[in-house]
């Protein structure tokens, strides 16, 4: 399995035009916005939260969900999965 930070700088750049930011946490902590909960990724409004064990293609998911909503969706979403992870 290609994990996400095997790539993480080629990641990075493509998402960027998009502005999506990339942020590793440490492996020993939850992954904020995780939808499906560890390993997968998580997304917060434009921050995309990987680990070292978060397979590349679930942090490809979780980017074309933000590229491919309104700017209102995005917030909502981002403040829903924000309370999720807070609980």
């Amino acid at each position: 399995m290609l994990a996400a930070t095997d790539v993480q700088e080629a990641l990075s750049a493509l998402l960027d035009r998009y502005s999506i930011r990339v942020e590793s946490v440490p492996d020993d902590t939850k992954i904020p916005g995780s939808f499906w909960g560890e390993p997968e990724a998580g997304l917060i409004g434009n921050r995309l939260y990987i680990r070292s064990d978060t397979p590349l293609h679930s942090a490809l998911h979780e980017a074309s969900h933000f590229i491919c909503m309104t700017p209102e969706r995005r917030d909502a979403l981002g403040e829903e999965r924000l309370r999720r992870f807070s609980e």
